[in-house]
């Protein structure tokens, strides 16, 4: 699953201005990047419950013989989704419904 798609540019011609990419502080290793494409993607599904945020760096860098580089953080929040069954206190409930009650009535 696609996360992000990092974009860097570099005005030089040739392979001076051919860029790749690398990210650090993924630990644990959750997220992948393209170092070509700069897509980042997931490796295995995010659980809020066990981590929260994610905060790393991704750094762009060309391929020039003194190559240059550049580093961003990126911080990627995870929302919470209730991914838990429903629990009831009883095995099963009874509820008496009026035949002439309207829909929406209580």
């Amino acid at each position: 699953m696609s996360i992000i798609h990092i974009i860097a540019k570099d005005s030089d011609s040739g392979i001076n201005g051919q860029i790749e990419y690398d990210i650090s502080g993924n630990v644990p290793l959750t997220f992948l990047i393209n170092k070509i494409t700069g897509v980042v993607t997931l490796e295995e599904p995010l659980d809020r419950e066990k981590i929260n945020e994610y905060n790393m760096s991704v750094i762009a860098y060309d391929m020039g013989v003194a190559s240059r580089s550049q580093t961003s953080t990126l911080i990627i929040t995870v929302g919470d989704v209730n991914d838990n069954p429903p629990v009831f206190s009883q095995k099963s409930y009874t509820a008496l419904i009026q035949i002439h009650n309207h829909l929406g009535c209580s």
